[in-house]
């Protein structure tokens, strides 16, 4: 499915395909990705920025998938994929 967000140009599919649920995410973006030491750096100035994909990338983490993240015409892609193994 899709949905919209903000009445914006921004969108998220979700979508789950052999054992993995999968997310693109994707918002207007014209700007420089800051990457330092293999991070995404947020460009805003007040403190409290950049610790939403910190705490994405310990989901991504926990749950063995991965996470990327560039920008490609004008937009700030997200894509996550999580493995999702059922135990019982």
């Amino acid at each position: 499915f899709s949905i919209r967000i903000n009445r914006t140009k921004s969108s998220a599919k979700i979508r789950y395909e052999k054992h993995k649920l999968i997310m693109d995410i994707r918002n207007p973006f014209d700007g420089v990705l800051w990457i330092h030491s293999g991070t995404l750096q947020s460009t805003k100035e007040e403190d409290l920025h950049g610790y939403g994909m910190k705490s994405m990338q310990r989901v991504v983490d926990k749950y063995n998938g991965y996470l990327a993240y560039f920008k490609e015409d004008k937009e700030f892609i997200l894509q996550i994929v999580l493995i999702c193994i059922e135990t019982i």
